[in-house]
């Protein structure tokens, strides 16, 4: 009987080996010479990582070196399979190591470069992935040790996905769910007062509610608010929290934050992530767009 009961309690703990998506800059500190996890700053300039990262890290950049790309006419979609297998491989990373996204931390946008790949790595099946609350700024804060130069070289890897599009949306779908729609862009994009260089035209996904991604996180910041703050503000958008979602933006990139929050740390398993968002979707001039704001005439 107390070995059953023993089974039973490990059954019901927390699994200390599985990949929580956010992390602390102490608990990267006490990484930094695990070889099973691999931290990889994200969302900085080459020299701004040649200046100072965290010992160890590797670099990516997020806008060149092939995470996202221009697909019939869409600009910034996800890469094909192949691509990413190939430039996680050159990463040195392999399907059983734990990944830690570093951001800048100045912002929820730059923010949003850690979940974009956070969410990109669970499309391709990869378990253990976590996001570094705070980025690196909240390194810095607490005063941990930094390192200047290159990424020293880790043994290339090969990468083999298995990928899972249940965390996607697609153009089809969106034409015709009666799906809650929750748009993650600012509420003058929302409301249609003004548009990113990206969409065509302004406005909104029609019945589609606004949860911009700069309420997720402290003052717009990297740190990630508190779960209680998360259900209040969700509510007060008359988002629900549980249920099927999907999240779209311009380009999936700020989505992807609004995404995290509601898949990975409020526990909705039914949100997913629309890539072409609205920069697909404004192409076809017959699609409607809702624009809340019309400006009056001249």
């Amino acid at each position: 009987m107390r070995l059953l009961a023993f089974l039973l309690l490990l059954h019901f703990l927390p699994n200390p080996l599985m990949a929580q998506p956010l992390v602390t800059a102490d608990w990267v500190a006490a990484q930094m010479n695990n070889e099973a996890v691999r931290i990889v700053d994200v969302g900085r300039l080459p020299g701004e990582f040649l200046t100072a990262h965290i010992p160890g890290a590797a670099f990516t950049d997020y806008k060149k070196d092939g995470w996202r790309v221009e697909r019939n006419g869409v600009p910034d979609v996800m890469n094909t399979v192949p691509a990413l297998e190939a430039l996680l491989g050159r990463l040195g990373i392999s399907p059983g190591t734990h990944v830690v996204l570093v951001a800048p931390g100045l912002s929820a946008y730059d923010m949003a470069s850690a979940t974009r790949l956070y969410w990109t790595l669970k499309v391709l099946g990869h378990e253990k992935v976590s996001v570094l609350d705070g980025g690196l700024a909240s390194f810095v804060q607490m005063k941990l040790p930094l390192e200047a130069g290159p990424a020293k070289p880790r043994k290339a890897e090969i990468y083999a996905a298995r990928p899972n599009s249940g965390l996607e949306a697609f153009l089809p779908e969106v034409a015709e769910t009666t799906l809650p729609l929750i748009d993650a862009r600012p509420s003058d994009e929302y409301l249609g007062i003004n548009k990113s260089d990206k969409v065509l035209r302004p406005g909104t996904l029609p019945n589609a509610l606004n949860l911009p991604l700069v309420w997720m996180t402290v003052d717009g910041k990297g740190l990630f608010r508190n779960a209680a703050e998360m259900k209040a503000l969700f509510a007060f958008a008359k988002v629900k929290r549980d249920g099927p979602m999907i999240v779209f933006c311009n380009t999936g990139h700020t989505a992807s934050l609004v995404w995290f929050v509601a898949h990975e740390l409020l526990g909705n398993s039914q949100a997913r992530l629309y890539d072409g968002s609205l920069a697909e979707w404004s192409l076809d001039p017959g699609r409607p767009m809702n624009r809340i704001f019309n400006a009056p005439s001249p």
